[in-house]
């Protein structure tokens, strides 16, 4: 296509010109659509880890205390501290 164009005459490099115009608009569009998404990622992704995080870690956590003190590694009253700080957090 761009091998036609009759630069010699002017009407080709006003071909160009348009072409190179709607390259960077859609590179602009593009670029907004990217952003927007982004951004609503982020906030999305703020969000939820705001109010799941910590109560998943909490309850990880626990389950690991669990484990420790159903193996024998950490005695009752451990257990107990250990849980207690996990609670209050």
């Amino acid at each position: 296509m761009l091998a036609n164009l009759d630069i010699s005459s002017g009407g080709g490099a006003t071909a160009l010109d348009v072409f190179f115009l709607l390259i960077v608009l859609a590179m602009i569009v593009g670029g907004v659509r990217i952003a927007r998404r982004l951004s609503a990622w982020r906030s999305e992704r703020r969000m939820g880890s705001k109010r799941s995080t910590g109560e998943s870690e909490r309850i990880d956590t626990l389950r690991k205390l669990t484990e420790l003190r159903d193996s024998g590694s950490l005695s009752e009253e451990e257990f107990e501290a250990a849980k207690a700080r996990v609670v209050r957090e």
